[in-house]
């Protein structure tokens, strides 16, 4: 029976099938140079192939089970990566220290990041985010489920997924509507202090500069338009009639940028996630196919006010891809860490407002 197995394997999904057959049995593969096998999930569409490969997108009842199943010896951590707005007069530590899932942790962007800039929340160095991970304890193997806990549902979450796969921990998933859906299940809750960890020897082995782009990038593009710039803030923002939520900057948009507004990714009225289907409508609409070829056509750059909902964009299309094939789990949609925040305010003599010819007006909220 197993040699006939392995004449049968020709692809690398069947390979990953039958390393599935041999942990089942307790038959060693390490004499046919198999890679290990990641036993995380969310909704598969295939019960074997969800014990193979962990998705970006987990549900809360998903995650709730896990944790209830491997206790203290689960392979998963929680992060809350909540982060909100100026104008929303929240502070998100202090909401943690209310209310959080069970065994989670707090990652504060504003904290963990390059403050050299002067630019809000901007992408820390390697050995910045490596030492974050040790004091919390979290290691390479880690699978790290991550969620925010605004009203939204799905906001700042996305962005640590960026983050920690920018420096290749591709073990990572965004929790499908964040506390609110937790709570919305009924949940169990905790409060008080993060749980404590020991330290790890956590090493950040990638830094994946591409998926980053700077100013002169942005700039360069804006003549040769090689890439479509989409945009996750507001429409009205996108235009120039809304005001920023950060005093001192002007509204309005990186000339030949597109709007995209991170909302029109999300169901607004459950909090979570679009469908694959709808996320590829919401790309359709502003010129982006995201159907058939492992890249976008034409490749994008996404971009916001910070950096934050940036990475939704990047999320969402990676979750497209990911749906399309497992080929695509290096898929990535690079994010413009600067935003509006920087282009704003080197470039103030080339914004264009609502009367641009480039303006899309696809926003349906």
């Amino acid at each position: 029976l197993l040699l006939l197995l392995l004449l049968t394997v020709k692809k690398k999904a069947n390979k990953q099938y039958f390393i599935v057959f041999l942990q089942f049995f307790h038959l060693p593969s390490i004499s046919l140079h198999f890679p290990p096998l990641p036993f995380h999930s969310a909704s598969p569409s295939s019960p074997l192939l969800s014990e193979i490969m962990i998705r970006s997108l987990v549900s809360a009842k998903w995650l709730q089970e896990k944790l209830l199943v491997e206790g203290a010896a689960s392979s998963i951590r929680v992060i809350d990566a909540s982060y909100h707005l100026p104008i929303w007069n929240r502070n998100p530590h202090e909401d943690f220290l209310k209310e959080h899932i069970p065994g989670s942790t707090f990652f504060d962007i504003d904290a963990v990041c390059d403050h050299s800039t002067g630019l809000p929340h901007m992408l820390p160095s390697p050995d910045i985010f490596q030492d974050e991970m040790r004091k919390a304890g979290i290691t390479n193997d880690h699978h790290i489920v991550v969620y925010d806990a605004t009203h939204l549902g799905i906001f700042s979450s996305p962005r640590f997924w960026w983050m920690a796969r920018v420096f290749g921990h591709n073990k990572v998933s965004v929790l499908d509507g964040g506390l609110l859906q937790w709570k919305k299940l009924g949940f169990e809750l905790s409060s008080g202090p993060e749980a404590e960890y020991p330290p790890s020897n956590y090493l950040v082995k990638d830094f994946h500069t591409n998926h980053v782009v700077d100013l002169e990038t942005i700039k360069k593009n804006i003549a040769k338009r090689e890439h479509a710039v989409l945009d996750a803030r507001s429409l009205g923002r996108y235009q120039g009639v809304d005001p920023e939520p950060r005093e001192g900057i002007s509204s309005g948009h990186i000339p030949n940028s597109k709007s995209l507004p991170f909302t029109n990714l999300l169901d607004n009225d459950n909090h979570v996630m679009k469908s694959v289907e709808g996320i590829k409508q919401e790309f359709s609409n502003v010129g982006v196919a995201l159907d058939g070829d492992t890249q976008l056509l034409p490749p994008c750059i996404a971009t916001c006010g910070t950096g934050v909902t940036a990475s939704v964009i990047a999320f969402a299309a990676h979750l497209v891809k990911e749906a399309q094939g497992e080929e695509n789990a290096d898929f990535f949609v690079p994010v413009y860490d600067g935003a509006w925040c920087e282009y704003a305010e080197v470039e103030k003599d080339n914004i264009h407002t609502t009367a641009s010819s480039d303006c899309n007006c696809n926003d349906k909220k």
